[in-house]
């Protein structure tokens, strides 16, 4: 239309109107240039801001998540992770169900009878199983700043129950790290005739090297891992310093370094578990070092805490059996073979575990059935074919104390936490198992009551009473599965302990989990929920953006071209008339 108006105006102009009005035009742009110019500069910003969100769009469209395949598998997202991550869990979880669902099911639960706020929130039991064993390494700080803030080796005793905790299944390498990385033991099965050599490493941890190489560590790690066959491969890193080379420049570059090995890590699925010491730790780098893998984070105030942070490391790994403590009791009762009970104390203190008979038990002297590993602030004390009964301890802290058990009746849940979006409503289940089925015997369940305490991240803590329906007003469900909800309010990391409680038994399972800002920041740990490679670790690329800015200023220019060469051609041609 404007063309058209065009050539009708110039077709009323003749030769010395048109020479006129270029002679006006050309004052005018002599006059005007600072309009000229300001119009440029908006058009330069528009063009740059349409690029801009051009971009967004095709890396959101890319990071759109996936819906699941036809499995009963409702899972969630994780840290920030490049590539698809590593999805743990730590037992094999094998149910019966009633019947067979023809429709897609949660542990028999319709996915419909769900709401989609908490869907995430629930978890497949279809995950790989660390029953079958793992291979892990573990990194132990050896730099001189360990002198300060852990002079009484702390470090060490937490090493030392960690390896105990694991079973013969597994493999453990140990390592060192300061100035270099130091492979002490290799990938070794734990076993009892290996237990020397496994001491014996981490008795080699010194505090005395000048530098701290986070990254040859880490990479020196991914390397003896790299030769295990095993699926589930874990590395455990503790630390109370940051990347330390002896200048910045080095540092910068081993942190560049660094980046391409976490990644590596994600790619092969290799979690990085990372513990951090007291407050002079860089805990930023450590934590995020953990997420960009799929592992988590902990964080011990002070160093005679490292042995909690351990045992908590081993509870999500391995999700073990566990009774509760209530006060300085527990319970054991006759389906339990072994327990293996984790007392914390005052620091130079002798602790006493009286059995259901009274009789008293101490590090010194005590049954032959019982093996005691005593250290300064925490004692480790195995009881094969406990007697049932109610076992009391005396002199104990009450804080971090902790009762794992073997035994043939599994107190289970398909939450395993991870990332929960703030502001979504955390559903999770849990159940009994026996002999590889879900108990579905009603004079049992009748008389069972299951309860979970949610620890926030401010460490306060709220009840929650699980029930056999989803949610309020449904009929409640027949396949042994109880729920509760609780809600995510803020970020931060929480503690979700369930217990359940019969007439002669208890059971206990704790499930740490993160409450994050945004749905956007999770990673694709698990296989509910995943995005393309590109997308999970895309920032925002300016080269890309400069690009499609270059596409548009092109086709900007090509058009205002065209119509000036419209204008030029049509000039002439009524000039030559």
């Amino acid at each position: 239309m404007f063309v058209l108006q065009t050539k009708i105006g110039i077709s009323m102009l003749r030769p010395k109107d048109v020479r006129q009005l270029s002679d006006k035009i050309n004052t005018m742009l002599r006059k005007d240039y600072v309009t000229y110019l300001l119009i440029f500069f908006i058009c330069f910003l528009g063009g740059l801001v349409i690029a801009f969100g051009w971009h967004q769009i095709i890396v959101k469209r890319h990071a759109m998540p996936l819906t699941t395949s036809s499995t009963p598998t409702v899972s969630q997202s994780t840290g920030s992770a490049p590539a698809l991550l590593s999805r743990l869990a730590a037992t094999a979880i094998t149910k019966m169900t009633p019947t067979a669902q023809s429709v897609q099911t949660v542990h028999g639960i319709s996915s419909a009878q769900l709401k989609p706020d908490v869907l995430p929130a629930l978890q497949t039991s279809l995950t790989p199983t660390m029953a079958l064993g793992c291979d892990i390494i573990l990194l132990i700080d050896s730099s001189g700043s360990m002198k300060h803030t852990d002079p009484g080796d702390y470090r060490k005793n937490a090493a030392k129950l960690f390896v105990s905790l694991l079973d013969r299944n597994d493999r453990i390498g140990i390592m060192g790290f300061g100035n270099s990385a130091t492979l002490l033991q290799p990938l070794t099965q734990n076993i009892g005739q290996n237990r020397m050599a496994f001491l014996g490493a981490i008795e080699k941890i010194s505090s005395k090297e000048l530098y701290t190489n986070i990254t040859e560590a880490v990479q020196q790690g991914l390397n003896e891992l790299e030769k295990s066959p095993q699926r589930n491969r874990i590395m455990i890193m503790m630390s109370d310093g940051r990347i330390d080379l002896g200048s910045k420049e080095r540092d910068d570059a081993s942190q560049s370094i660094l980046t391409g090995v976490l990644t590596e890590l994600a790619r092969k699925q290799i979690p990085l578990y990372t513990v951090a010491f007291t407050q002079e730790s860089d805990r930023a780098l450590l934590e995020n070092m953990a997420k960009a893998t799929g592992g988590s984070f902990r964080f011990a105030k002070e160093d005679k805490d490292v042995h909690v942070m351990f045992a908590s490391i081993f509870e999500s790994i391995k999700a073990p059996d566990m009774v509760p403590f209530v006060g300085e009791s527990f319970t054991i009762d006759h389906e339990i073979r072994e327990a293996t009970v984790l007392i914390t104390k005052k620091p130079g203190t002798a602790l006493s575990l009286m059995d259901p008979s009274g009789k008293k038990h101490r590090a010194t002297a005590h049954d032959a059935h019982i093996t005691w590993f005593e250290s300064s602030v925490f004692d480790m004390i195995t009881i094969q074919e406990p007697s049932a009964g109610i076992w009391n301890v005396k002199l104990s802290t009450n804080e971090g104390n902790k009762v794992y058990v073997l035994t043939n009746l599994h107190l289970k849940s398909s939450f395993d936490g991870h990332n929960v979006v703030r502001g979504q409503t955390v559903t999770f289940d849990a159940w009994l198992e026996k002999a590889g089925g879900t108990v579905l015997e009603r004079a049992v369940l009748e008389n069972m009551a299951f309860s979970a305490t949610v620890t926030g991240p401010d460490g306060k803590t709220s009840t929650v009473a699980l029930s056999r329906t989803v949610k309020p007003g449904e009929s409640r469900t027949e396949n042994g599965l109880f729920f509760g909800t609780t809600p995510a309010l803020a970020t931060g990391d929480y503690t979700l302990d369930i217990v359940a409680t019969g007439k002669t038994f208890q059971r206990r399972k704790t499930v740490p989990f993160k409450v994050i800002a945004s749905a956007e920041n999770q990673a694709m740990r698990q296989g509910g929920y995943q995005a393309t490679p590109a997308a999970a670790h895309e920032e925002i690329s300016w080269v890309a953006v400069l690009i499609k800015f270059g596409i548009i200023n092109l086709a900007v220019i090509g058009l205002a071209a065209s119509l000036f060469g419209i204008r030029l051609i049509i000039v002439k041609t009524r000039t030559k008339r």
